[in-house]
């Protein structure tokens, strides 16, 4: 019986749990030509290029040794980084107050998408996020297709100088 997408992230993630990393989530895109299965994974402190790297071989290796995707595509480990994705109602109560973007799965009643604002609450599945004109919107986490947290840079530099 082949596996199915799902039996194939749960070993991938109980793999990446077992080696020390916490598993974030994964983005699996194109279908049987073209496609990218990108896993995100992180460590106390952050995760770098060499953990990445080790941890993409051990991934490689376990998904070679399941022989379930028949078809070309490309493996990918990667940080979650400033722009975070949040894949889980638990990923985005860890963010409380932060501004994020997200995209829902269809258009809302107003043919709204995509959405920016800070993340106010998250009851169970539902997740209130106020938006920049201060209206409180509540999001069903089904209906999100994407989200990510909208990176938080410092324009203040070393060498500026106040005046």
């Amino acid at each position: 019986m082949a596996m199915t997408r799902s039996d194939i992230l749960s070993q991938l993630a109980e793999k990446t749990e077992s080696l020390g990393y916490e598993w974030i989530g994964c983005d699996w895109t194109g279908g049987q030509t073209n496609s990218r299965l990108r896993i995100y994974a992180d460590a106390p402190g952050g995760i770098g290029v060499d953990q990445c790297a080790s941890l993409s071989r051990e991934l490689a290796t376990l998904l070679d040794v399941l022989d379930a995707i028949t078809y070309r595509y490309v493996l990918e480990v990667s940080s979650p980084g400033l722009s975070r994705p949040l894949f889980t109602p638990a990923h985005f109560k860890q963010q409380l107050s932060k501004e994020v973007k997200l995209t829902l799965v269809h258009p809302n009643e107003t043919g709204q998408r995509q959405y920016r604002g800070v993340i106010d609450s998250v009851d169970g599945e539902a997740i209130c996020l106020v938006l920049p004109e201060g209206e409180a919107v509540t999001f069903q986490h089904a209906d999100i297709a994407k989200a990510t947290l909208v990176a938080e840079l410092s324009m203040k530099g070393d060498n500026d100088v106040d005046e």
